[in-house]
């Protein structure tokens, strides 16, 4: 990441070297990538139940193993892309609303205990 960020000034006053250097900054980029991931990993697995928004997070908790309540984006892509077919496993539920998706989350953890 700090080698990427170093590089950035040169490549905004020089954009032809941009052009000939770009796999340098490339070069990190699995790294960053793989550590974010890792980190929502990290997150995702400190709880029993994840409610999320995101449409990476309930593919992630999904692949995890872990029950998990989505809802949808405002322009709906959570429900457009993956999570249907998540919802066979039937590992992702998804919520109408806030209050939809609180009462799923109770109702996964209750079953869990």
């Amino acid at each position: 990441w700090a080698a990427t960020r170093a590089l950035l000034p040169a490549f905004e006053r020089w954009p032809q070297a941009a052009d000939r250097l770009w796999w340098g900054a490339a070069a990190g980029f699995d790294g960053i990538a793989q550590a974010w991931v890792d980190r929502g990993r990290r997150m995702l697995s400190r709880g029993r139940v994840v409610v999320t928004d995101r449409l990476h997070g309930a593919i992630l908790a999904a692949q995890m193993g872990i029950p998990t309540v989505a809802l949808d984006s405002s322009y709906g892509k959570v429900h457009a892309s993956m999570v249907e077919r998540l919802c066979d496993t039937g590992l992702v539920q998804v919520a109408d609303g806030p209050d939809h998706a609180a009462a799923l989350a109770r109702d996964l953890l209750s079953d869990a205990d």
